[in-house]
């Protein structure tokens, strides 16, 4: 059997030009969402799309991003089809058809990007923390401390490292103030 998914996402894409195409491509069955990925009912008929393919069955998109909106999100799909043992094809990329050993090689190395994806997205988090500490440590420092890290930087030069020390803050805070002057 072959089995259509179509999503729309508010980004100007049609619908009714992906579905033409899923039927054109002898679709039997075609799935399609609505919502936009802001929606609290996301994928809904993707998951049943996903259930209903079984071993043998075309799983078919238009485009490979109307099954995920990020990398582990696509790797998660991927691996349904997979282990459901059904082909996925998709049709506007015509040399990604997942299925046998090329469909596990192309599942582990999606596996490793998603995982990377998944590190960026920490890194970023924490750095975000840091920097929001760092902000709300410049801004608990008062005026009068910080026109004097200022003067002690400049005249005195003092080490941001002792002036940091000194105010109990880091290192960032210090530099932080320093450039804002």
């Amino acid at each position: 059997m072959k089995i259509g998914y179509a999503r729309f996402s508010s980004y100007g894409e049609s619908l009714k030009i992906q579905e033409k195409k899923l039927k054109n491509a002898g679709c039997e069955i075609i799935f399609c969402d609505k919502q936009s990925q802001k929606s609290l009912n996301k994928k809904q008929e993707l998951d049943i799309a996903l259930f209903v393919a079984k071993k043998g069955d075309f799983f078919i998109v238009t485009e490979l991003d109307r099954l995920a909106s990020s990398v582990m999100e696509l790797y998660q799909k991927l691996k349904k089809i997979y282990f459901n043992k059904a082909i996925l094809k998709v049709l506007d990329q015509k040399s990604i058809i997942v299925n046998g050993t090329a469909g596990r090689i192309i599942l582990k190395t999606v596996k490793i990007i998603a995982n990377f994806e998944k590190k960026i997205k920490q890194e970023k988090y924490l750095i975000g923390i840091s920097k929001d500490i760092v902000n709300k440590k410049t801004l608990l420092l008062i005026e009068k401390e910080k026109t004097e890290i200022i003067r002690l930087y400049n005249e005195e030069k003092t080490p941001i490292s002792k002036l940091a020390i000194r105010y109990s803050c880091n290192i960032q805070a210090i530099q932080k103030i320093l450039r804002d002057k």
